[in-house]
């Protein structure tokens, strides 16, 4: 009983916590429950539990998913478009990990992928307050841009 009802907290506080988040937190809250998923794919491999295997699994793919559709750049900035580039395909690398792990029953692609998804999200919580505004306002004035017509 303490135990779906603890479930169902978690659940009720994360859903509080994005409907309020900015995109920085989104991001964290995405690598975390990314986390999350790995190690109970991981577990369930262990455990040769199939089923938990493949929910967990299903649940990472999703999250990585939702990374990957999170990346947002300007195609004329040199920069910009590299660094989005580089993004996307690391999320198809970390895909593919997650498959490789769910058809083979082979938790290292999982150990692999847990360094990799820590050393990002490591670096992305290190990002200070000021360069998170900086980003949103140049989010900000893009909408502005796009949401004008020639006539305004």
């Amino acid at each position: 009983m303490y135990g779906r009802n603890l479930k169902a907290y978690k659940k009720t506080s994360i859903d509080a916590d994005l409907a309020v988040a900015d995109p920085y937190r989104v991001i964290q809250l995405l690598y975390e429950g990314l986390l999350t998923s790995i190690a109970k794919a991981r577990f369930a491999i262990e455990k040769k539990d199939i089923e938990r295997k493949a929910s967990e699994i299903d649940r990472a793919i999703r999250i990585v998913g939702a990374l990957r559709a999170g990346v947002q750049y300007d195609p004329n900035n040199e920069t910009q478009r590299k660094i989005g580039e580089n993004l996307i395909n690391m999320y198809a690398v970390w895909n593919d990990r997650l498959i490789r792990a769910s058809a083979n029953l082979d938790v290292k692609p999982l150990d692999e992928l847990t360094g990799y998804v820590v050393m990002v999200k490591n670096a992305w919580d290190k990002i200070p307050p000021s360069e998170r505004e900086k980003a949103y306002e140049m989010q900000d004035a893009r909408d502005r841009a796009k949401n004008q017509t020639p006539s305004q």
